[in-house]
This record gives structure tokens, C-alpha cells and sequence, in this order.
């Protein structure tokens, strides 16, 4: 790139240069449009600056215009620092943002001996390696010389890059045409500068008039088509597919197809037009039951069995409900049936009309909703009588009654209402005529008496009360012990067979009787003479022996059926010697001579004895404790040894904390009442208390029962 100073004064010497043929040109008879020079570009800021035909085209240059808005050939001249042939002056610079079309030069001129002037140059690339070509083709050739034959028309410049053919020469006066100049390349758009004129008429030369050479065109194949000057397939689109018409179709931009996705923004991109259910749609398919986005028919609107929006549907008539039936003659709408809902009925003279679905979704109620059937009743569960069945009439009333019936006495004006509602023979109300006209507990009709009773004779009684009572009739047990077949009842008591009216009824081992039972005792006094002074009579109405009270903290202490909840320990030195066991549980004695209990028996050999342990949880407190013993033989010896002690811990276990003996002292052979009765006191601390019998100092067998341990009370 030149300097600055040295561009500037080339520029100015180019530009004289351009003044000069300017002026021979305008001589010479070079300009043949009168509106404006063709090779000399006019300047404008609006339409007005420029001659009739002509507007100020966006380059700020005036330019030929048919419909007077736009220009007719979007062509540029050369920018600024184009040559006199069109080419890119040596000032032009080439930090242009982009490049316009330059200008094609001007024709040469005439030569002054034989006319021939030298045509204009054309630049293909404008001069520089811009993003864009120039596009202008030369102009013609120069016009003749002086004195010169006339020329002929010089033919027209090359095309430059997407330029178009320049006009051929004017005939030069007595000369001959010079050669046709070549197309100019485009100048370069400065970016805020102004545009230079195009190239200057150029000097007649002497050698002979040459030819301008035609612009150069593009031709394309049956297949293609051209496109911004170059050619492309027929099926495309030239510049391709944008805004509402995105796709290309056989070489035309054309909307979206039917079945492409859209919204309501970008409904016009359909070819249709039209958006519905998210697709491109045929129509605007707003029905009910209708949709353009089916799988089967997407992008055509279709029936279907998808309501839009849930059809009406009663919960408690779901049968009433509509449905998209997916039929054409229902695509608008849902379909809704018109079937019954809820039968209709006869019941109690009042027919009520059958309900219908209404076709909106619900089960209707006519209008009235049921009659009464009165003078008549109900033909069958649905409908009212017409009239009165035969052997019946209304009597004047507002229903059938029968005549001659138990309904209706022999006439109209004989109507039995009360109690004795039957006719019997005469035509007088009774209760009954016969046991059809009885039911329940009373179905035997006593035609003596026209009345319903229970039984007339024992065949109708049965069960627990098989005999009919003929004065009242009605059944019952009994009437006498004879009617009492049962050998477990067999005393009549009132009018039911029982086992006992009493006391005299029962024996042994149940000698008393209780609500007509046999039972071994009513009182504790019935239990005393065999199951002793403490025998007790239960709820049960049988007797047991004598039972500890609940504060009794030991396990089975009148052993009554074993020793169970005792630990025995046989205390002797040579196990292999004594006749082990030392302590058994005695059935055959027991302290209140019970004979469902027993007691415990101390045997002695040499030095061994025996001994029974409990260990039970108690706290701290003071303790009732007692026993009950005697022994085979009377001795002066204590004959059994109780220790009571107390533990910290449970089971017995833990610090020992204290313990009390009791020895029964001398025995005789018959159970003392009481024996032993006295107290202990249990520390504080205390967790379990630990009750040792045993035999003691006497050589005969000891029995021991009824042994207590109680903080509020005794045995």
C-alpha cells in the first residue's frame, strides 16, 4: 500500500487526466443519453438531485429507474482511485469493509488520423483481494477522429465478475470505431468516504479501431437453474427457506406439512395455516371428540374415542355417561345414551315411573315422578291395576276388598274391621274359620271358639314343652311327674320337667338342691363334716378343702396334692445308707382331715432327716408365720425346726441379712390346732425371704401342713 502524500498527488494527477477527456469527450460528441452521462456517475442525497428516469440509488449515486422507486441495474460505479479503464486506482484503499461494483472505463477517444481510440480496460477483482467482485462491464469503445469515416458500433466490453455487458461504441464522425473496452472491475466502498467518478474518456491512439468483446454469461443444464448467478437443481431453493414458508418443496418455499409440531406462536409456518392439538392441522378441529394428532392420522383432524375434555358422567349412573364413540356423525360432541337408569315399580298401591338417562350425563326424574293406583292396587311390581279383580270391589271405598272373604263379608255394606276380621258362615266376622287364617305361636284355629291358639293336642308341642295344656292351649312341659320321661328330669315343677323341686329330690354324693339341680352343697356347712372345719363351698356349689388367703406369700402350703413349689434336701452324711427319701407328701393326712389334700412326712434315720426349702421375694416388714405338725409317737423332744431369714437380693440370694428359728417343742400324734404362731421382722433391705422346715430333735416321723408366711394375716 502507497503513502498517504504519495496516493493523494497520483490521485490528482488522475483526476486532471479525467477533466481532460472529459472535456474532449463532450467535444467530440462522446455522451449520447442527454439526461446523464453514463461514464461519469452523478452524486445525489434524494430523488430530486437526479434528471427525470433517474432515483438516488443506497450508493448515494443517481441510477435509470422504470417504476421511479428503484434502480433498474443495482450496478456501482467504480470507487474512489478507479482507473480511466475501470481497474482500482493506485489511491483506493484496501482497508475497505467491502467492495462495490466499479465502474466500466470509458471509451477511448477517437484517434485524430484514423479514429481509432482504445476501448476501456474491465478489472475482474477490482484491484484487491476483497470479500466481493466487481461487477460492471466496460463500456464501449472510443469514437472516431477527426476528420474520420464513421465507426461502427464496437461490440461491448467483457462481464466482470456478475457484471453485465456494456453498451457498444457511437459511431465516431470519419473515423473508424475503436476496439471495445473490457469491463472494469469493481472500486472499494471506503467506508464513510465519497465515491470517485468512473475512468475518464481515454486519448485517441493512432493504431488502428479495435472491437469491444461482449460480456460473458452462465448457462445452466435442463436440470438446474440459475441462482444469484450460479446454478443450482431445479428441486432447490435459491437462498434458501425462511420464516412462515421454512420448507422447500420441488424448488418453491412452502409452510410446515400437516403433522409437523407447532404451537399457537408458529401456527403460520403451517401450510394450512392452522395449529390444533400441537400439530399442523388440515382444520381447526375443535370437536369434542375429534383430534389432529391421532397416530394413525396425524395432521389430519380425525374422530376419536378421546373426549377433549371428560365426558359427563353421574357417579351413581355411570350407564348415563357420554363416550367419544370415534364415529364421524359424533365428532363433535360426546354421545350420550337415552336408556333406562332405574326401573320403575308398583309397590303399596303407588306406581313410581321408570327413570331415563336425559343425554346430558345424568339420570332423569320425570315429571310427576310416580301415581297412586287408588281406587285399584298394583296389577304386578311395575304397574297399577285398571279395576278390581273378579269376586271383588271398592265398596265405595279407594280399594279392591274381596266378597264373600274373610276381607269383605258377604257385601259391600258388611265390612269386618275389627279384631274378628274373617267371615265365617252367616256372614258374621271372626278371627278365624280355620288355621290358614292363623300364623306365629298361636296357627291352630279352635273352631269352637272361631279363635287362634297355640295347640289344640300334643301334636302340635314339641321339645321342652311337648304336652298341650287343653285349658289354656297352649304347649308345656309338664302337667304331672308322669309327663316327666327324662331320667335326668324327672320331677314336674309347675308345668317343666326338672331333676330336683327340692332337697327330698336329691341324695349323696348332691344332696341339696339348687334352681332345680342336684348339687353337693348351697353353704360351707354342707363341705365342714367331710372336707373339714375350714372346707369351703364354691360358686360352683361343690365343696374343697380349706384355701390359703391371697397374703399367703408361699407356694402350696397345705400341699394339696404334693409338696410342688419345695425344695427337699435329704440331710444325711451317707447318702448309700439311708433309706432315701426322708420327706414325702402324705395323701392319707392331712390337718383338717380333708380327703382332697395331704401333708408333709419328716422320716428319721440315725443322724439323717429331712427338710423342705422355699425361697419367695418379700420386702421389708413384719411377717405372720405359723405351721401346723404332730408325730408318729409322743416324745419330750422339739419335734420340728422352722428357720425364717432374709436376703438382700432376689431368690434368696445376695447379703444375708438376719434370720429367726421356730421350734414347735414337744408333739403329740394328733394335729395341734393351731401349733405355731408367731412373727418375724424383715430388715430393711430386704429383697427375698428364705422358710426351712425340717425334723428336729425327736427319732419318730414328723408330719408338717398349713404353713404360712403373711404380712397381713394367717393361713
Amino acid at each position: 500500500m502507497r503513502s498517504s502524500s504519495s496516493a493523494l498527488f497520483v490521485r490528482h494527477a488522475r483526476e486532471g487526466l479525467v477533466l481532460v477527456l472529459f472535456l474532449a469527450g463532450s467535444v467530440f460528441g462522446c455522451f449520447r443519453d442527454p439526461k446523464i452521462d453514463v461514464t461519469q456517475p452523478r452524486k445525489c442525497q434524494t430523488d430530486k438531485s437526479c434528471p427525470g428516469g433517474y432515483v438516488c440509488g443506497s450508493n448515494g449515486l443517481c441510477c435509470a429507474s422504470s417504476d421511479g422507486k428503484t434502480c433498474n441495474n443495482p450496478i456501482s460505479t467504480g470507487g474512489a482511485g478507479a482507473r480511466i479503464d475501470g481497474s482500482l486506482g493506485d489511491d483506493a484503499p484496501t482497508d475497505a469493509p467491502y467492495r462495490e461494483t466499479g465502474a466500466g472505463g470509458a471509451a477511448g477517444a477517437g484517434g485524430i488520423l484514423d479514429g481509432r481510440g482504445t476501448g476501456g480496460t474491465s478489472e475482474s477483482d477490482g484491484g484487491l483481494d476483497l470479500p466481493l467482485s466487481g461487477t460492471g462491464g466496460g463500456t464501449g469503445g472510443g469514437g472516431a477522429g477527426i476528420n474520420g469515416s464513421g465507426g461502427v458500433i464496437g461490440p461491448g466490453g467483457a462481464n466482470g465478475s456478475g457484471g453485465v455487458t456494456g453498451p457498444g461504441g457511437a459511431n465516431g464522425s470519419g473515423g473508424v470505431t475503436g476496439p471495445g473496452g473490457t469491463n472494469g472491475s469493481g472500486g472499494v466502498m471506503v467506508t464513510g468516504g465519497t465515491r470517485a467518478s468512473g475512468g475518464g474518456t481515454g486519448s485517441g491512439g493512432t493504431g488502428s479501431g479495435g472491437t469491444g468483446s461482449g460480456g460473458t454469461s452462465v448457462t445452466c443444464t435442463s436440470s438446474q437453474k440459475l441462482c444469484n448467478g450460479t446454478c443450482i437443481a431445479s428441486a432447490e431453493c435459491c437462498g434458501g427457506c425462511t420464516g412462515n414458508t421454512p420448507v422447500c418443496n420441488n424448488g418453491t418455499c412452502v409452510g410446515n406439512p400437516n403433522g409437523t409440531n407447532c404451537t399457537a406462536a408458529t401456527a403460520t409456518a403451517c401450510v394450512s395455516g392452522i395449529c390444533a392439538d400441537g400439530v399442523c392441522c388440515d382444520a381447526t378441529c375443535t370437536g369434542q371428540c375429534e383430534a389432529c394428532n391421532t397416530a394413525s392420522a396425524k395432521g389430519t383432524c380425525s374422530p376419536t374415542t378421546n373426549p377433549r375434555t371428560a365426558c359427563t358422567t353421574d357417579a351413581s349412573y355411570t350407564m348415563c355417561g357420554g363416550t367419544c364413540d370415534g364415529t364421524a356423525a359424533h365428532r363433535l360432541a360426546c354421545n350420550y345414551p337415552s336408556t333406562q337408569c332405574v326401573a320403575g315399580s308398583c309397590l303399596s298401591g303407588t306406581q313410581t315411573y321408570p327413570r331415563m338417562c336425559d343425554g346430558a350425563g345424568h339420570c332423569g326424574t320425570p315429571t310427576p315422578a310416580s301415581r297412586s293406583c287408588s281406587p285399584y292396587t298394583c296389577a304386578d311390581t311395575t304397574s297399577c291395576a285398571t279395576g278390581c279383580s273378579t269376586g271383588q270391589d271398592t265398596c265405595g271405598g279407594s280399594s279392591c276388598v274381596p266378597l264373600n272373604t274373610d276381607a269383605h263379608c258377604g257385601t259391600c255394606s258388611n265390612n269386618c274391621t275389627t279384631s274378628s276380621k274373617h267371615c265365617s258362615g252367616g256372614n258374621a266376622c271372626v278371627q278365624c274359620t280355620g288355621d290358614s287364617h292363623c300364623s306365629g305361636t298361636t296357627s291352630k284355629c279352635k273352631t269352637s271358639t272361631n279363635s287362634c291358639v297355640q295347640c289344640i293336642d300334643n301334636t302340635t308341642c314339641s321339645g321342652s314343652t311337648p304336652v298341650c295344656n287343653t285349658n289354656s292351649n297352649t304347649c308345656i312341659g309338664c302337667l304331672g311327674n308322669s309327663d316327666c320321661t327324662s331320667p335326668s328330669k324327672p320331677v314336674c315343677s309347675g308345668t317343666t320337667c326338672v331333676q330336683c323341686a327340692g332337697d327330698g329330690n336329691c341324695s349323696s354324693p348332691n344332696p341339696r338342691c339348687y334352681s332345680n339341680a342336684c348339687v353337693p352343697c348351697t353353704s360351707a356347712s354342707d363341705c365342714t363334716a367331710s372336707y373339714g372345719p375350714s372346707a369351703t363351698c364354691t360358686s360352683s356349689h361343690t365343696c374343697q378343702c380349706g384355701q390359703p388367703s391371697s397374703g399367703n406369700l408361699l407356694a402350696n402350703p397345705g400341699f394339696a396334692t404334693s409338696f410342688s413349689g419345695w425344695t427337699s434336701s435329704d440331710n444325711c452324711p451317707v447318702p448309700s445308707v439311708c433309706p432315701l427319701p426322708l420327706e414325702n407328701w402324705d395323701s392319707g393326712s392331712d390337718a383338717d382331715s380333708c380327703p382332697t389334700s395331704g401333708s408333709v412326712r419328716f422320716s428319721y434315720y440315725i443322724f439323717a432327716f429331712g427338710q423342705l426349702v422355699q425361697c419367695v421375694s418379700a420386702p421389708a416388714g413384719a411377717y405372720h408365720f405359723g405351721y401346723r405338725f404332730k408325730e408318729l409317737s409322743s416324745s419330750d423332744a422339739d419335734a420340728v425346726l422352722c428357720t425364717v431369714s432374709a436376703y438382700a437380693g432376689s431368690g434368696c440370694a445376695g447379703d444375708y441379712l438376719n434370720s429367726m428359728q421356730y421350734l414347735s417343742g414337744p408333739a403329740s400324734t394328733s394335729w395341734a390346732s393351731p401349733s405355731i404362731t408367731t412373727s418375724f421382722q424383715a430388715p430393711s433391705g430386704t429383697g427375698s425371704i428364705q422358710v426351712n422346715c425340717q425334723q428336729d430333735s425327736t427319732l419318730a416321723d414328723t408330719w408338717v401342713d398349713k404353713i404360712y408366711l403373711n404380712a397381713s394375716g394367717y393361713y
